[in-house]
């Protein structure tokens, strides 16, 4: 494997133009992308038709995301749950690049938005990949959807980074219960299977120590899940000390001090949408892009956890509407 990074700053192709086999570019190092570069060197192909495979990620590691929550109590190491790139296509001729995608350029454009011959991406290192088939797997990104003081206030949940972040300032929830400090409170706001999942690894690990509140608009968790399904995972979380809250939908993310504010610019409205959380320090899971300490967020269709920032800033209050 040959693998190139964001320190190319040349703008010469990193693939052999004058290779007469086909070149094919994957965008994107998820599981769809990585799978389709090793399947492709895979397959049985007529001579001379086995493709240039370059694989292109502006990340070093991918992500096993399934594992990802085990980073949180340590029943798994990074090793298992994020290797590098290089370690994975080592045995195989896929070309590497890490490096972050411009602009894709494809030649002689067809009615149907398609390429009739390919063409080539356009890299922030000033490099280009030239190719024959352009493979689009990007993922998803994480949506704050509008609501106010997410992105002020709110870590995503989606990174090897993000994992070990989260994992330190839940060390320090620990701590702080160990030096008879009140307890934090970790608000999960979304109860699909990623929010059900970290609130019961959250709870797991903060049992007697925090308190974990689990928050949907919903009027039970795991909605699309069979029952019997979704009485176990109460069962569970019941059994770790996770509050559950149904029919509560969050809409703002707000410091005590923000709150504060509103609250006496609008006392009769901030009244009526008095919550059980508000005052105390929070910690916010939020089901879709990032979380928060103690803050509050508006998803009523939750995709991906949010992690707490840090217990060392003022503490937040969560707004619900329900």
């Amino acid at each position: 494997m040959h693998a190139a990074d964001s320190s190319s700053s040349s703008s010469r192709p990193f693939v052999n133009s004058s290779d007469s086999r086909p070149r094919v570019c994957i965008l994107g190092g998820g599981f769809g992308g990585l799978y389709t570069a090793i399947k492709l060197e895979l397959l049985m192909w007529p001579r001379g038709k086995k493709p240039q495979v370059t694989l292109v990620d502006q990340g070093e590691r991918f992500i096993f995301k399934p594992l990802l929550y085990e980073l949180i109590n340590g029943t798994a190491q990074a090793w298992e749950v994020a290797p590098t790139f290089a370690q994975l296509l080592a045995p195989y001729p896929i070309q590497f690049v890490q490096d972050k995608v411009l602009e894709v350029q494809p030649e002689q454009l067809l009615k149907t938005g398609g390429s009739a011959t390919g063409g080539s991406v356009r890299l922030a290192s000033g490099g280009t990949i030239e190719y024959d088939w352009l493979v689009v797997s990007l993922g998803a990104a994480a949506d704050p959807r509008g609501v106010p003081g997410v992105r002020e206030h709110a870590h995503p949940f989606v990174s090897l980074e993000d994992a070990e972040y989260v994992a330190q300032q839940l060390a320090a929830y620990e701590a702080r219960a160990a030096l008879g400090q009140p307890p934090a409170t970790v608000a999960v706001v979304g109860a699909g299977y990623a929010g059900v999942e970290i609130a019961a690894v959250v709870g797991e690990r903060l049992k007697g120590k925090a308190r974990v509140v689990l928050l949907t608009p919903g009027m039970q968790i795991l909605e699309a899940a069979p029952p019997g399904q979704r009485e176990a995972a109460e069962q569970a979380l019941q059994s770790l000390g996770v509050d559950i809250m149904t029919g509560w939908k969050v809409t703002a993310v707000r410091s005590v001090a923000e709150a504060a504010a509103v609250a006496a610019a609008q006392p009769a409205a901030a009244d009526e949408a008095a919550d059980p959380l508000t005052g105390r320090q929070t910690s916010i899971y939020q089901q879709t892009t990032a979380a928060s300490n103690g803050s509050s967020s508006d998803y009523s269709t939750p995709q991906q956890p949010f992690t707490p920032i840090s217990p060392a800033v003022a503490p937040y209050t969560v707004q619900l509407e329900p």
